[in-house]
């Protein structure tokens, strides 16, 4: 909820009346002057004259100071505190339709899991939101627009496409620090992609690691599934490539590929993904597990999940993928059943939920719409399975 919908009127109203008398009362003080001044030269043993200054400069005191002051403190207020009350009051004042996109905002602590990771429960009357604040395309006026996925996009695609979204999830090996605090300008936050589980062949690091590959990812065939049990694979993304994307202002992890566990079933698959998982976790930014059911489902029984990860993005739920000839279809109820049943377990959990569809036609994502508004979840519907 914008708390300045309700005040930024009567606060615009006090200070342009502070203005007012700031311009009229100066006026008054002359001409009363004028008039006690004339009363003194006329009559100088006339005590009245005397008394009329002293009486105009106190009224001037009392009408002209204490207002003046009350709306300087007004200006200034919260510029300087980390009160966040103060700050509500002060942003209001100066901007009441970009509450949210100061990037000094500090939540409460209460606060945190909704600022780092939006909750789209808040945008269940996107629409009055989008009608009042229609000039602000940055703000969570809907499920819709809160969240996007783009790992497909480079440079050539310019980042102008992502500045309509609240959370937006990259691939920050492709993009600059620049890129990102471009981003962060817009009050954009960011979210990097973060394969865990398998290796592209374009990676830099794809031979390096050759000897610990498990098989062929299917219909990704340059992509190899790698034994993330292998100490040398944990350091190297607990130790190098988590500290690239952090020194480029990542805000979060969008993890991939823990579905390496439900491939290749065995405790040490299991395990090092938690090696992996909670050495990042610690560090404290949040991190949602892209897939990767088998694997939450166990952590979640087995009590580890909060020291992993804050939530999870799901694909296909309500949509699917035809790799054979590249077009999409509607999920089947048996796996979508599957898929919503788990997504409530994870929600129960109080962990947030993301759902990435592909190519949903219009009255489709209208019912994927009303699903995530109903559970407080986000969406974003891709036109391609390329997220570019």
């Amino acid at each position: 909820m914008n708390i300045c919908n309700n005040i930024s009127s009567i606060l615009f109203i006090i200070k342009n009346i502070f203005n007012i008398i700031c311009i009229i009362v100066p006026i008054l003080l002359i001409i009363g002057l004028g008039k006690q001044l004339i009363i003194m030269i006329k009559d100088p043993d006339n005590k009245k004259g005397f008394k009329g200054i002293i009486n105009s400069i106190m009224a001037t005191i009392i009408i002209f100071f204490i207002p003046t002051l009350i709306n300087s403190l007004l200006g200034v207020i919260g510029n300087n505190t980390t009160n966040n009350t103060l700050y509500i009051y002060s942003s209001c004042w100066s901007n009441p339709t970009k509450l949210n996109s100061n990037p000094n905002y500090i939540p409460t602590h209460n606060e945190k899991s909704k600022s780092i990771i939006p909750d789209s429960s808040d945008y269940e009357k996107g629409d009055k939101k989008k009608n009042d604040n229609s000039n602000n395309s940055n703000n969570l006026n809907s499920v819709e627009d809160s969240y996007g996925v783009f790992l497909g996009l480079d440079h050539s695609n310019g980042l102008d496409k992502l500045y309509k979204y609240k959370l937006v999830v990259i691939d920050l090996q492709e993009f600059s620090k620049k890129d990102v605090d471009k981003l962060h300008s817009k009050g954009i936050k960011v979210y990097s992609y973060l394969n865990v589980g398998s290796v592209e062949e374009y990676r830099s690091y794809f031979k390096k690691y050759k000897k610990i590959y498990l098989g062929t990812y299917k219909n990704w065939e340059d992509e190899r599934w790698v034994d993330v049990s292998n100490k040398k694979f944990q350091n190297f993304i607990i130790n190098e490539l988590e500290p690239l994307l952090r020194s480029k202002g990542a805000d979060g992890y969008f993890i991939d590929n823990c579905d390496v566990y439900a491939n290749y079933k065995k405790d040490k698959i299991y395990n090092g993904l938690k090696t992996i998982l909670s050495s990042i976790h610690s560090k404290g930014l949040p991190m949602l597990i892209n897939g990767g059911d088998t694997f939450v489902s166990k952590a979640i029984n087995d009590g580890s999940y909060n020291s992993l990860f804050d939530g999870v993005n799901q694909e296909e739920v309500f949509t699917v993928i035809n790799f054979d000839n590249h077009t999409y279809h509607n999920q089947s109820s048996s796996e979508k059943k599957y898929y919503q049943d788990y997504l409530s377990k994870v929600k129960s959990h109080n962990l947030q939920v993301y759902l990435l569809e592909y190519g949903a036609n219009k009255q489709l994502e209208k019912d994927i719409s009303d699903y995530c508004k109903r559970n407080g979840f986000s969406y974003y519907n891709s036109k391609s399975y390329n997220l570019n």
